[in-house]
């Protein structure tokens, strides 16, 4: 049935007659603003004054070296651990100073320009490369880059492996 013959009701849009032509509207452009900081992450506020950080003892055992981020699971209370014999302390001490290096070293990833974290981190690896070289004069090489390796035998392979055992 052809609706064009019967009429609409309030008049009926004539389809085949001719085009309206368009006219442009006016292009709006979008002036770019300029990158507004976002807000910090929680727990993670831009450095201040001072930071706020555990010992090394205590950042290892608790998992971070900063304050204003930890949160105790429930009722846990992290322990320090008490090592059974000298080589485990002395790689206890390689394994806290690396572990509070590595974490101020990410926190640098963040806020670059904080000097006192920057004098903090240089501290750890001091504290880190004596602690290695302690460990590593007396029980040998714990990196592959060591400068123990550097003379005949090759004493990677020398000594026991970790996961054997003493005998």
């Amino acid at each position: 049935m052809n609706t064009r013959k019967q009429g609409c009701p309030g008049g009926c849009p004539t389809p085949m007659g001719p085009l309206q032509p368009k006219i442009p509207q006016p292009i709006q452009t979008k002036v770019p603003r300029p990158p507004q900081p976002s807000p910090p992450m929680p727990g993670m506020t831009p450095p201040t004054a001072v930071l706020n950080v555990f010992s090394p003892e205590e950042g290892f055992a608790k998992g971070t070296m900063f304050r204003g981020i930890y949160r105790p699971y429930k009722n846990y209370q992290p322990r320090l651990m008490t090592p059974p014999d000298e080589k485990s302390a002395l790689m206890q001490e390689v394994n806290k100073y690396a572990f509070a290096a590595h974490d101020i070293l990410l926190y640098l990833d963040n806020f670059p320009n904080d000097q006192e974290a920057i004098n903090l981190y240089n501290r750890f690896m001091e504290s880190y490369v004596r602690a290695r070289d302690a460990y590593e004069e007396r029980y040998g090489a714990i990196t592959t880059d060591s400068a123990t390796l550097g003379s005949a035998p090759f004493s990677w392979t020398v000594g026991g492996w970790p996961w054997v055992g003493e005998m």
